[in-house]
């Protein structure tokens, strides 16, 4: 029976640490990042949507993905030590570590306002700001967090103190606010501009800057009484601001810029990092600086803001496509005309030569040797080396090109704007332009035999042939909806999927068409980008804001796969049941891998160990009858750890009781094998 209770155990530990979405490109992660903070010059953390949190150790060269266990929006973080820290985000959520991030408690502040600015001046005093003028102070630590009225119904996006009792906050309109005795009363500054302020810094108790949208730069040099604007040449927006020293300081912001002043902003230097939006700056030491923003982008310099380079490399800009042949070798087409091989299941990328400069939309291989892709302005690419070289298959199409799909190693179909339908039975080198009778844009095409195929668009548009594409026939979908993306399961089975989460399902070979629902329709502009099926009854939809939905029963019902990413995704696809890739914007790849076996280098513990009280809300105890060094690792239902200690002793207390409520998996790991059970906090 105990054997029976530990396999249990490792099932369970298995489905939450490893049947999951992990991070591809970039790493750790490739959530956009909105505030960075070092509480020392080696020790920083980052933290941006959906709980994102990564954290450094090494200065910013290496990132370790945290996350704080909430799905929570974090617009800033601030630490007052390299173990204790706080964010702030959505709906007025406050979160708190003193455990360097492995484990974050919550608390709400008496409004559902966002919160975008943290900011400490003691281990126990902090502020926090947020929307419709809100403003929060604590005076123990983040125990409690008391309402400060400021008088302002403008958001506040940034709070700074000069001392404990000297403090201001920046917002909409170009609104300013200072208090003089510890935030207890607030009062307007006099202003200059009307535009919208992002971040807020001073370098001394009378000198401070400012920076928002349209190049805003701000200075005042009485201490906040009376605001300058600055000449930055630019009209790009600011997100954040922030002074090494007197002289020296930086802002960061749109497409990568980074502007730096030698001179207490007299005057201001451009410097081109990337085409990412960077929301957040700071500089550990003098010479030492990193950024943070969108698409999670880490860019650091050594040498005071002269040079920058990225942290980790990162396959630039949108992923449009991707077509795998097996659970390793694979193929993604980028918006910028490159095409890049895996054949280690997407730990490398190999860039493959011979391509071309329009966005690559589609790709396809009929084997491991023989592929094609297609993109804008009539771009047809074709390789017979597996993808090593490709060549330019004809140049007379001028329309974009919008999806391919390969019938064998020669005959394609080829969908684009205006209606497009071309085949070809030469690997492109020869077109032959099909009648469609459509002249909206087609946007997917799929066989599911060489005669039988389809095709999608806008206006909720499905076509049929079923002569190999000598003649296509159209469907009335009963939709106004653009359909981006279809698939068949079986010669009667295909399912269309398209703008405000529209899916589509026909179970009579196209003739007719009915309209399922799979997600709940947060706004009009939702939509789902791409549907895959492994077989008749397990198939995943994928689209905008990161949304990956699966169904186990062909299409009756589905259930959100939780991917990791809030960046839209643009394909999805499944090699096998434990397999699969998504793809989509700012270099976004995720891996799906579920239910593994253990590796085959560990055992299963067949000794009596036990794990008590279970459930637990407080302190919980494991027994191990081996005494030798031992791993504990605790996971989150998301496959997190939370919790890691080594041991030598029989029994182990861990503190458990700042956990959020929920269900753990318990690992234990020694010279023996692996003991897993699950825990239940309550």
């Amino acid at each position: 029976m105990k054997k029976n209770l530990l396999l249990l155990g490792f099932i369970v530990f298995v489905s939450f640490a490893h049947a999951q979405w992990q991070w591809l490109n970039p790493k750790p992660q490739g959530n956009y990042l909105s505030s960075v903070h070092f509480p020392s010059p080696l020790v920083g953390y980052a933290a941006g949507v959906n709980g994102t949190l990564i954290k450094t150790t090494d200065g910013g060269v290496v990132w370790e993905n945290l996350g704080n266990g909430y799905n929570y929006d974090i617009n800033s973080i601030f630490f007052t030590s390299e173990q204790t820290g706080y964010c702030v985000g959505a709906n007025g959520r406050i979160f708190k570590t003193t455990d360097g991030g492995i484990t974050w408690s919550i608390s709400n502040v008496s409004s559902p306002y966002w919160l975008w600015s943290v900011y400490f001046i003691t281990p126990e005093i902090g502020f926090a700001s947020g929307l419709n003028g809100r403003l929060y102070k604590t005076t123990n630590a983040g125990v409690t967090w008391t309402y400060k009225p400021t008088g302002t119904q403008n958001h506040l996006y940034s709070v700074f103190f000069v001392n404990q009792q000297i403090g201001f906050a920046v917002g909409d309109q170009g609104r300013i606010i200072k208090t003089t005795d510890g935030g207890e009363t607030w009062n307007t500054c006099l202003n200059v501009s009307n535009q919208q302020l992002w971040s807020v810094f001073f370098t001394d108790s009378i000198t401070g800057f400012a920076c928002g949208l349209n190049g805003t730069i701000l200075k005042t040099t009485d201490c906040g009484d009376t605001w300058e604007q600055q000449i930055t040449n630019t009209y790009f927006n600011f997100y954040s601001i922030f002074f090494i020293n007197s002289s020296t300081g930086f802002a960061t912001g749109e497409t990568g810029r980074i502007i730096k002043t030698t001179n207490s902003g007299a005057t201001w230097d451009l410097i081109q990092t990337s085409y990412y939006d960077l929301f957040s700056i700071c500089f550990p030491d003098d010479t030492h600086g990193i950024a943070v923003g969108y698409g999670g982008s880490v860019v650091i310099t050594h040498d005071a803001g002269l040079n920058w380079e990225f942290s980790v490399p990162l396959i630039f800009g949108e992923i449009n496509c991707l077509f795998f042949l097996n659970d390793s070798m694979g193929y993604i087409g980028t918006e910028n005309g490159k095409i890049f091989k895996t054949t280690n299941g997407g730990d490398t990328w190999d860039l493959s030569s011979g391509i071309s400069n329009n966005s690559i939309n589609s790709i396809w291989f009929s084997d491991p040797q023989n592929g094609m892709a297609v993109g804008n302005a009539g771009t047809i690419l074709s390789t017979e080396d597996g993808g090593q070289n490709w060549s330019i298959a004809n140049s007379t199409v001028q329309v974009n090109l919008n999806s391919i799909c390969m019938t064998n190693n020669s005959t394609a179909f080829i969908v684009g704007d205006n209606g497009k339908i071309y085949k070809t039975s030469d690997n492109g080198v020869n077109l032959t332009l099909q009648i469609s009778n459509f002249t909206g844009t087609l946007r997917s095409v799929y066989f599911i035999e060489p005669v039988t195929g389809y095709a999608c668009g806008d206006s909720g548009m499905i076509m049929q042939t079923l002569d190999a594409g000598v003649t296509w026939e159209s469907y009335n979908t009963n939709t106004g909806k653009i359909l981006y993306s279809l698939f068949f399961v079986n010669k009667n089975v295909g399912f269309a999927v398209g703008e405000s989460y529209k899916t589509m399902k026909t179970t009579d070979g196209g003739y007719n068409w009915i309209s399922i629902t799979v997600a709940q329709l947060p706004s009009m502009s939702d939509y789902f980008t791409s549907v895959f099926f492994l077989n008749n009854d397990t198939g995943y939809t994928a689209g905008i804001n990161g949304v990956i939905w699966k169904t186990t029963n062909g299409g009756n019902s589905w259930s959100n796969d939780n991917s990791c990413t809030s960046n839209h995704l643009n394909a999805v696809q499944f090699t096998s049941n434990n397999v699969g890739y998504a793809v989509g914007f700012a270099g976004n790849i995720i891996k799906y891998t579920g239910n593994s076996t253990v590796n085959i280098n560990e055992k299963l513990i067949n000794q009596d160990v036990r794990i008590y009280p279970n459930p637990v809300s407080n302190i919980t105890t494991i027994e191990n009858t081996c005494h030798c060094k031992s791993s504990i690792d605790i996971y989150n239902m998301e496959g997190k750890k939370v919790f890691t200690q080594i041991t030598e002793e029989k029994i182990v207390q861990i503190d458990i009781s700042k956990f959020p409520t929920g269900i753990y998996s318990v690992r234990l790991k020694n010279a023996n094998g692996v003991w897993v059970d699950r825990i239940v906090k309550i």
